[in-house]
């Protein structure tokens, strides 16, 4: 069997694996039924299905198994060293471990899950959601949607329970999503947006009300865009500039097919007066890729993927407010290779809608 059928499974129900070489068996030290070899520790050791494998593998696993280790072999045991001689006694040492089961590949997961041998638990099934999680003085975890279309939404379940914050790495910016300690996280995440989570055993900041506010109104900015371009290699002198009444592609067929650089967008938007307790978001819709947002001349945030939602509360103003926005597509446009005829290429820019959100917080 190919490692990676269960390579996949793994990853794709977020359990985290090393893959170890015969080799490195002999490495292993077990402590407390968890084996160990640089500092990585694992629960359980999987065997995918094999035939024949070496007369080594049968002698390390015999003294994994005397030290507490616990063995998965997938589907079921080899039927002989790759030497050709038989592992009767080894098998019937098997069947009498407690230490020792055969499960299906379709079965893996279940059996893991069953024996508490996993980090993360998801309500549901998400083969997109990849996460990192990292051990400091508190536990952080990094969540990462890998499609480039498919949203993740799910509860996750962590192994640990703590105060529960999300860290904007972008922005320097933490905030509690909880009053109590907890061990679930509502997870949400637009496609290849990443989120960070901190869980600590002491409180390190008051909760947030933001996760009770009101969304009030959702108006689309669709007044014409001033566009200039700057190339790649020549940033600070300007190409082109024109006028956009619709957001569209700026390398589609029509307009800049092969630029590659940054596209800069202006335009404005009028408020009557700035309302106390609202919240004021700008929602850029689709874009591709890097897009930098500033508000009457001060910056907003960078985003580099999905959502491109930016918080601009403290830098609206009570009459005309000047949006720019800069947004950096990749090279693919402009150094196009003999594939590239054969496969759609990303579009570039700001495509829209843009909205203006107003959120009503509580008193």
């Amino acid at each position: 069997m190919l490692f990676q059928k269960p390579a996949k499974q793994l990853m794709q129900h977020q359990i985290d694996f090393d893959i170890l070489p015969i080799d490195f068996l002999s490495e292993l030290t077990v402590s407390d039924g968890k084996m160990e070899i640089n500092g990585e520790q694992a629960d359980v050791l999987i065997i995918p299905y094999a035939e024949r494998l070496p007369k080594i593998f049968f002698n390390q696993i015999r003294l994994l198994l005397s030290k507490g280790a616990s063995i998965i072999f997938i589907d079921d045991y080899p039927i002989e060293t790759s030497e050709g001689t038989s592992i009767s006694d080894e098998i019937d040492r098997y069947e009498l471990s407690e230490n020792v089961d055969v499960v299906s590949l379709q079965e893996l997961i279940t059996v893991l899950r069953t024996k508490k041998i996993y980090d993360i638990l998801p309500e549901n099934k998400c083969p997109d959601l990849r996460y990192y999680h990292y051990l400091q003085e508190n536990s952080i975890y990094m969540f990462f949607d890998e499609s480039p279309n498919n949203t993740v939404t799910t509860k996750i379940k962590l192994n640990e329970e703590g105060f529960i914050y999300e860290y904007d790495a972008m922005e320097n910016k933490l905030w509690s999503i909880g009053a109590q300690k907890d061990d679930t996280i509502n997870l949400n995440l637009a496609p290849q947006e990443a989120k960070i989570y901190i869980v600590s055993d002491n409180k390190l900041l008051e909760p947030n009300s933001d996760n009770n506010r009101i969304k009030t109104v959702a108006h689309e900015i669709d007044s014409p865009w001033e566009v200039s371009l700057r190339s790649a290699n020549n940033y600070h002198n300007i190409e082109a500039v024109f006028q956009l009444e619709k957001l569209t592609n700026i390398t589609g067929p029509k307009l800049y097919p092969r630029f590659s650089g940054t596209i800069n967008y202006k335009t404005s938007f009028v408020l009557e007066e700035v309302e106390n307790q609202v919240e004021y978001e700008l929602d850029l819709g689709s874009v591709y890729e890097i897009a930098t947002v500033s508000i009457n001349g001060k910056h907003a945030g960078t985003k580099i993927a999905q959502p491109y939602i930016f918080d601009i509360t403290a830098l609206v103003q009570g009459e005309i407010n000047n949006i720019e926005i800069e947004v950096v597509n990749t090279l693919g446009t402009q150094q196009q290779d003999l594939l590239s005829q054969y496969r759609a290429l990303q579009p570039s820019g700001l495509l829209g809608k843009v909205q203006l959100k107003k959120y009503l917080l509580p008193e």
